[in-house]
C-alpha cells in the first residue's frame, strides 16, 4: 500500500511528469527516424521545385521591375541586374542548404532542452520531498487507507496532466515534421524586399516550436517546486500524516489544474522567447 501512495503522490506532485516528458530529449531526427526521413524526402522531391520555381518567378519579377525603373540609364540598370543576380544565386544556396538552416535552429533549440533537463528536480531520486517516504512507510494501514481516498482526486487530475502533456509533446514533433516538409517553399521567398518577410515568420514560427520543448521542461520544473513547496512535509513527518495531508488537499488538487493551464500555455512562452 505504501508503494501505491507514493506512486500517487509522484504523479500529483509533478515529479513523474519528468518521464513522460523524455522525449524531450530526442531531436527531430530521432524522436522518430522514419518520420523524419519521410518529411525530408516530401521536401526534397515536391517542394523543392515549386520552390526554385518561385525563386526564379521572383527573380523575373525583379529584373522586370529593373527594366521599368532605369530605363535609358544602362550604368545604374547593369549595377542593379547584377545586384539581383547575385541575390538570385544566393537564394537558390539557401533553398538547396535549408536542411541546414533547419538543423542548426535544431541544435540551438535541442542544446537549451539538455540543459533545462539536468535541471529537473523530477530526474533524480524518487521525486519526492526528504521524509516524506518514511512518513509514509510509518504510517498505520487505517492512515494509509484514508490518505488514498483523500489523494485520489488529485491522482486523477495528475494523471490526467501527464496525459495532457504527453499530447502536447507528440503534437510539438508532429508540427515541426510539418513545418520540415514545407521548410523550402517559404525559404524561397527570401530574395525579394515585399516577400522576405513570408521567410523570416516562417523560421520564427520554426523556432518557436522548437523552443517550446524548452518551456514545456521549465513548466514541468516550476511546477514540480511549487507543489513540494505547497505540502508541509515536517507535519506530516512528525505528526499526524493523514491530518497533514487532508489540510493540503486544496493544493494538491488546484496544482495538477494549475499546471494544465501552464502547458497548454507554452505556445505563449515560446513565442516571447522568439519576440513575437
Amino acid at each position: 500500500m505504501s508503494d501505491i501512495i507514493l506512486a500517487m503522490l509522484r504523479t500529483i506532485i509533478g515529479s513523474d511528469f519528468a518521464q513522460g516528458a523524455d522525449g524531450l530529449k530526442h531531436s527531430a531526427a530521432t524522436y522518430n527516424s522514419g518520420a523524419f526521413a519521410f518529411v525530408n524526402q516530401i521536401n526534397s522531391v515536391a517542394v523543392k521545385p515549386v520552390a526554385a520555381v518561385i525563386a526564379g518567378g521572383i527573380l523575373v519579377l525583379q529584373f522586370a521591375r529593373i527594366s521599368a525603373k532605369y530605363e535609358g540609364d544602362h550604368k545604374a540598370g547593369t549595377q542593379q541586374v547584377a545586384a539581383a543576380t547575385i541575390t538570385a544565386a544566393m537564394v537558390v544556396v539557401t533553398i538547396q542548404n535549408t536542411g541546414l538552416i533547419i538543423g542548426a535552429i535544431n541544435e540551438i533549440g535541442d542544446k537549451i532542452i539538455r540543459g533545462v533537463a539536468k535541471l529537473n528536480p523530477g530526474s533524480r531520486g524518487n521525486g519526492l520531498p526528504d521524509g516524506m517516504v518514511e512518513a509514509v512507510e510509518n504510517m498505520d494501514t487505517i492512515d494509509k487507507a484514508g490518505l488514498m481516498l483523500i489523494l485520489f482526486l488529485p491522482w486523477i487530475i495528475g494523471i490526467l496532466a501527464g496525459l495532457i502533456l504527453k499530447i502536447v509533446i507528440f503534437m510539438r514533433f508532429a508540427e515541426m515534421y510539418l513545418l520540415i516538409a514545407g521548410s523550402t517553399l517559404p525559404i524561397s521567398f527570401i530574395g525579394h524586399p515585399e516577400t522576405k518577410s513570408i521567410a523570416i515568420g516562417f523560421l520564427k514560427k520554426y523556432a518557436k516550436v522548437v523552443l517550446k520543448g524548452a518551456a514545456i521542461l521549465i513548466v514541468i520544473a516550476l511546477y514540480t517546486r511549487f507543489q513540494i513547496g505547497s505540502i508541509d512535509v515536517n507535519a506530516i513527518a512528525n505528526a499526524d500524516g493523514l491530518k497533514s495531508m487532508a489540510s493540503n488537499l486544496g493544493s494538491l488538487i488546484a496544482g495538477p489544474i494549475f499546471f494544465i493551464f501552464l502547458i497548454v500555455s507554452t505556445d505563449r512562452i515560446a513565442n516571447a522567447l522568439v519576440g513575437d
